[in-house]
């Protein structure tokens, strides 16, 4: 049950964002063990004013980012392990650049887990079917 806000540059444009849910979508269900259908994703557009990103941290000049800079905030309701972070952050560089062209220095991943009762996905019922 993620739910993953993605910020990006303004001006992509429709077939890019639709590209990028995909791939983002595929990744969660191949690597992150999320079931098919379980999709939540924002799209939040910046211009460049609207972005403070220090393009070399936290490796020096080694890997600059640019102004495609790609950041996806995952939250996740259940913890998942070490290995699983891992492969999904390298299956979604791999796929941003071979389908986005996005450089890999240029995406950004945060996760961030919580408790299934820290959702309520409508009529104000906790998840699980419980009622508040």
């Amino acid at each position: 049950m993620p739910m993953t806000r993605i910020s990006l540059r303004r001006g992509l444009g429709a077939d890019y964002r639709a590209r990028l849910s995909a791939l983002l979508q595929r990744a969660l269900e191949e690597h992150f063990a999320v079931p098919p259908r379980d999709c939540f994703q924002l799209f939040d557009e910046y211009t460049a004013g609207n972005r403070v990103v220090d393009p070399h941290y936290p490796y020096g000049d080694t890997a600059a980012r640019s102004g495609d800079f790609l950041l996806l905030q995952i939250t996740a309701g259940r913890r998942r392990s070490r290995a699983q972070k891992c492969a999904l952050y390298s299956a979604l560089a791999t796929a941003c650049r071979q389908q986005l062209g996005l450089d890999p220095a240029d995406l950004m991943v945060v996760i961030t887990c919580n408790d299934v009762d820290d959702w309520s996905f409508s009529s104000g019922r906790c998840y699980g079917g419980e009622t508040q």
